[in-house]
């Protein structure tokens, strides 16, 4: 009896071993519970269990207030090596860049992204480096969401992700905060958050407020408080002051909704917030300033990253397999806007020829016409947010809009 009561007891005690995990303690209060699977000057990169999903997060050494090391998770839970993990010294880890540039919901796209995501895997392994460059004016609102899911739900449990800001205005600053650790580049600048809607309209009054819910979701997801988008947001209404104070022993952040109860003033009332490079290194808004992968590298607390891809003359960073691809894909929807113009342009030309056409006439220009508007669907097709920039009208109404004119068309040859 003695002896099955040691074996239960062996038993017991090697399956709370097994389940023991590591625990952060933030400085917010939060409490945070997985396997701490790399660390660097104190930052923690963790792998943390929701039910039966594992993500990994990072946690900066300046938002930790203690480390509670229960016991190392069980050998029998350790990944494989795959070369790309160098928590234990096994080489540099795999890293890459893919840039996230132009027009917001046009070549900015969720779906490419998404697309992306095996391609990225194959090079880089789970666990590696991706750094999402962004170089954006905006776009679209109805992208925001669409981007950041992919980004939170998708590269976040699969890789190290964070961002290296070029500029990232309006629609793409809204995007580039589902992103704790954001990198600037000397020149970068990140804000004046307004968005747009429909027929490239600024939004405003309730489509304003629904922005304002989202992006207080959003910045959540980049760990950050919400008074700074709210400031890069806007308000027509009401100001929207910022100022800031930080602690001199800490370096700790504490933000204001005013102009003076914080010593630094971010931003005044009348004014929509931009953060240049400096300002968001100094506010802790971003992590650092670097102008290419191997200032990235340093920023980034590694003595080596492996960046995987081929260079190219001028460039700051290597072409991996996935970043080509993605350039092939902006340059298609490039030209693929361009192509929508053109068809939509020689569409209405025909249309007003067979107006003022008879008989034959009529019929043969009202052919020429339809040739063009299926073009047109074609293009639209490709790329849905094309509608509103090549046709001036709201995308999701394309489909409505091409019923109406194939429905002229055909009243034209009754």
């Amino acid at each position: 009896m003695f002896r099955i009561l040691l074996a239960c007891l062996a038993v017991l005690m090697s399956v709370a071993i097994a389940s023991a995990r590591d625990i952060v303690i933030l400085k917010d209060g939060r409490q945070v519970e997985g396997d701490i699977v790399r660390e660097i000057d104190g930052n923690i990169w963790m792998i943390v269990y929701i039910g039966d999903v594992k993500q990994q997060e990072f946690f900066a050494s300046t938002a930790i207030k203690e480390i509670m090391r229960d016991a190392a998770p069980d050998v029998a839970e350790q990944p494989a090596d795959d070369g790309n993990d160098d928590a234990a010294g096994r080489g540099a880890p795999k890293g890459m860049v893919i840039t996230l540039e132009g027009m917001v919901g046009v070549e900015m796209a969720a779906h490419k992204l998404e697309e992306l995501i095996p391609q990225i895997e194959k090079e880089i392994g789970e666990g590696g480096i991706l750094v999402l460059k962004i170089n954006s004016g905006g776009g679209f609102l109805a992208e925001i969401q669409l981007l950041s899911d992919v980004i939170e739900y998708q590269l976040k449990p699969k890789f190290e992700v964070v961002g290296w800001i070029e500029s990232a205005i309006s629609a793409a600053a809204m995007t580039g905060i589902t992103m704790e650790r954001l990198y600037f580049m000397p020149e970068g600048n990140l804000g004046a958050a307004t968005g747009w809607s429909g027929a490239l309209v600024a939004v405003k009054g309730r489509g304003l407020e629904e922005a304002k819910y989202m992006m207080e979701k959003i910045s959540a997801r980049g760990k950050r408080n919400y008074a700074i988008m709210k400031a890069m947001q806007g308000s027509p209404h009401e100001p929207t002051p910022l100022s800031a104070t930080i602690d001199p022993r800490t370096g700790d952040v504490t933000w204001y909704e005013s102009e003076d109860d914080g010593e630094i003033l971010v931003n005044p009332g009348n004014e929509v917030l931009t953060f240049n490079s400096v300002m968001a290194e100094k506010l802790q808004f971003s992590e650092g300033i670097a102008r290419d992968v191997f200032e990235l590298t340093r920023e980034m607390g590694y003595e080596e990253i492996d960046w995987v891809g081929e260079w190219e003359p001028g460039m700051v960073h290597p072409i991996s397999k996935a970043e080509r691809e993605n350039r092939r894909w902006r340059e298609f929807i490039d030209q693929n806007n361009q192509g929508m113009i053109v068809a939509a342009n020689k569409y209405g030309m025909y249309v007003g020829a067979a107006q003022n056409a008879q008989g034959d006439d009529r019929g043969i220009l009202v052919g020429k016409a339809r040739g063009f508007l299926r073009q047109v669907r074609r293009y639209a097709d490709a790329s849905p947010k094309l509608a509103t920039v090549a046709l001036g009208i709201p995308w999701d109404a394309f489909d409505e809009w091409y019923r109406a004119q194939e429905e002229m068309l055909r009243d034209m040859m009754d």
